[in-house]
């Protein structure tokens, strides 16, 4: 890794002198994939609309000078429609790059969201039922050898799977560029039995598979891995031409190679210093490896919030989102759908967090009044929560 230090003190001033205006990016941005709706003018019915997106803008500047946070680019969105968005402090801090619109940032394990669906499309398409055994999909045999039970697609998607994350899966970083290990390879490698990184007491749980809620990187990867065996395209491809290319998120990428538009700077702090982290990708990708913006990932969020449809592409079936956004397993875990989480209980929000080295990230949504929110942020181990709850109420009130 390599690292560079700057001083924190320096950039918080930066940060409170700094906020980007709603709506940012130059004359040269395209244009977006969603509409944008124009900020209430002051003195509408309303007459405090500019005040509330004004005084929200306020506290992001607030928590991003508390908790320490070089850039903040948040959304919100109803419908197809954006409600507000912004773009705030350093997208890279050495250079005094200002956050824009365009820049992408690394949104870890979010990741898993559009890998379900993936999947989820397959089982749309009568490629396989919830419940049968993903042996009867895989090129090889993954079985838990301290379980007789068989590992099924509704237990991988509910993180009840019985395979967990050893020792074995961590520090298999590429740094400054794409992983030389193939999805298949590694995960072959960490869950066949003779394989390099296969450990049976390590890699996998002692209960029953379906009897126990273990959140699983490993197991979200093989799914990644699923898509690729059943629908015969790589995975990168598959979502690329099923996911990404119909909702518009034309710069959203798993590869480094592929892309052309500005990454935001990865960041943690180390002695009251910036430590700057070098772009890196893993070979169980599937799991966290995906970047994109915060209005291209509006695009496919606001595809789930609306049953499963974004400008005229049906990304999922209506039935396969309500199937997602119900609890499957209360009696283990009271907030798992379908690879996808009931964030806040209270607010009635579906979505999911994530957190990577240098990348803190939260998508929210209610899927009855179709109002999401998704916060990003270039710092390990933000706290996001009272950012995105301030979003989804003042989406309440914009809408």
């Amino acid at each position: 890794m390599n690292i560079l230090k700057f001083p924190v003190l320096l950039v918080v001033v930066l940060l409170f002198t700094f906020s980007l205006s709603s709506c940012g990016g130059g004359d040269s941005d395209p244009e977006p994939d969603v509409d944008v709706v124009d900020p209430p003018a002051d003195g509408d019915d309303d007459g405090n609309a500019s005040t509330d997106e004004q005084i929200f803008d306020d506290f992001v500047a607030s928590q991003m000078s508390s908790q320490r946070l070089p850039a903040v680019g948040a959304i919100i969105f109803k419908d197809d429609q954006i409600l507000h968005e912004g773009y705030y402090g350093k997208s890279n801090v050495e250079q005094n790059l200002p956050l824009e619109e365009s820049h992408l940032f690394l949104i870890a394990s979010i990741s898993k969201t559009v890998t379900g669906v993936a999947l989820l499309r397959l089982y749309d398409e009568g490629k396989f039922d919830l419940d049968d055994p993903i042996n009867d999909y895989l090129s090889f045999p993954v079985n838990n050898p301290n379980s007789d039970t068989p590992i099924t697609f509704r237990m991988l998607l509910t993180h009840t799977s019985s395979i967990i994350d050893g020792d074995l899966l961590y520090d298999n970083y590429t740094f400054g560029g794409d992983t030389p290990i193939a999805l298949k390879s590694f995960m072959e490698s960490y869950l066949k039995e003779g394989g390099s990184r296969y450990d049976a007491n390590d890699n996998f749980s002692d209960a029953e598979a379906g009897t126990e809620f273990n959140y699983s990187n490993a197991a979200s990867a093989l799914i990644g891995l699923l898509v690729e065996e059943i629908s015969g395209k790589s995975f990168v491809e598959y979502t690329r031409d099923d996911i990404f290319t119909p909702l518009g998120m034309l710069s959203t990428s798993w590869r480094l190679d592929e892309i052309t538009e500005t990454i935001v700077q990865p960041y943690e702090v180390e002695d009251d210093d910036f430590v700057k982290i070098d772009h890196y990708t893993f070979p169980d990708y599937p799991n966290g490896g995906l970047r994109t913006t915060p209005r291209e990932m509006a695009n496919f969020t606001a595809a789930i919030a609306n049953g499963g449809s974004f400008d005229g592409y049906e990304l999922l079936k209506s039935s396969t989102v309500e199937e997602m956004l119900t609890k499957q397993i209360p009696n283990l875990d009271e907030t798992m759908g379908l690879h996808m989480f009931l964030q806040n209980e209270s607010l009635g929000l579906w979505g999911h967090n994530g957190g990577e080295q240098g990348t803190s990230t939260e998508m929210a949504f209610d899927p009855v009044t179709k109002i999401g929110v998704l916060v990003f942020t270039n710092m390990s181990d933000a706290d996001l929560t009272e950012i995105y709850e301030e979003a989804f109420e003042l989406g309440k009130k914009l809408q």
